[in-house]
């Protein structure tokens, strides 16, 4: 039985980089140390039909990444390198020595760039949906209004919810799951940070590279075993950039789930816990 999303974990809070980050535990305090990372206009929220799964056995943390879900943003500049900055310093505030680190999305993205600059902390490595090896355009101007900090935050504060609806389930293929009580949830956090996590993302973004060049560098010195697992019909992240990873990063191999979008881990939460949980127990 998964747990849902009224059995979510109590919120922690820790100093990391002078940034009071939130973070949620559960599972065995003995438990091998698994940690989630959401995506881009996403928190630790995304994961509530997921670590039920993986806390019977292991040690599950899940943060708010800095200026996301409750977390404050700390100092610009963002990118991928001072995420996995943060991210070094949080497991080491938290006591964590190596862990299996699984990323989403952006959260992704931050994990396997991690795991290329801190491999011995990383003893498995899951990714799933990043775009940092390629993405799909989209309407860069609106996300280039919102990020701007004046404009951008009345923007975000009273953005049409029928739009954001629209948005968010075009990203799914099982739009089942985007219920109206989950896109209300992000869609409140959206008006009232909205324009912080869109300037961060941006700005996340640039530090790939124009052509995603700085990640093809990199990936190669990944060697640790890796996990992709991505839809078939990603709207966002095509599957393509899957096998992008999957060429650079030499141990790794690539689930697919059909029918499903940019959110495997929200659209079949059950199907993606299988796959973590067999590929970390061994």
């Amino acid at each position: 039985m998964l747990t849902k999303s009224s059995e979510i974990p109590s919120e922690q809070i820790v100093n990391v980089q002078k940034i009071r980050t939130y973070f949620r535990v559960v599972g065995p305090e003995e438990g091998q140390p698994v940690v989630l990372l959401h995506g881009f206009l996403s928190s630790s929220y995304t994961w509530r039909n997921v670590w039920g799964a993986l806390a019977k056995n292991y040690r599950v943390y899940i943060p708010d990444l800095p200026g996301y879900g409750k977390s404050p943003s700390g100092h610009p500049p963002y990118s991928v390198d001072s995420y996995a900055q943060f991210l070094n310093e949080f497991l080491k505030t938290i006591g964590v020595q190596k862990a299996t680190i699984v990323g989403a999305q952006m959260g992704g993205s931050i994990a396997a760039w991690f795991a290329s600059q801190y491999p011995d902390m990383v003893k498995d490595l899951i990714i799933m949906a990043a775009g940092a090896m390629g993405e799909t355009k989209t309407n860069m101007w609106l996300y280039k209004l919102i990020a701007t900090p004046i404009l951008g935050s009345l923007a975000a504060r009273f953005f049409p919810l029928n739009l954001f609806s629209q948005r968010w389930r075009a990203a799914h293929v099982n739009k089942e799951v985007a219920t109206d009580d989950v896109i209300l949830y992000y869609f409140r956090n959206f008006q009232r940070t909205g324009y912080l996590q869109t300037r961060i993302g941006l700005q996340v973004r640039a530090s790939y590279g124009s052509q995603f060049e700085r990640f093809e560098g990199v990936m190669k010195y990944v060697e640790m075993p890796t996990l992709l697992i991505w839809g078939e019909d990603d709207p966002l992240v095509p599957l393509s950039t899957a096998y992008r990873f999957k060429n650079f990063i030499k141990n790794s191999q690539l689930v697919t789930i059909s029918h499903c979008g940019d959110f495997p881990h929200e659209e079949y939460p059950d199907i993606v816990a299988s796959h973590i949980l067999e590929f970390i127990s061994r």
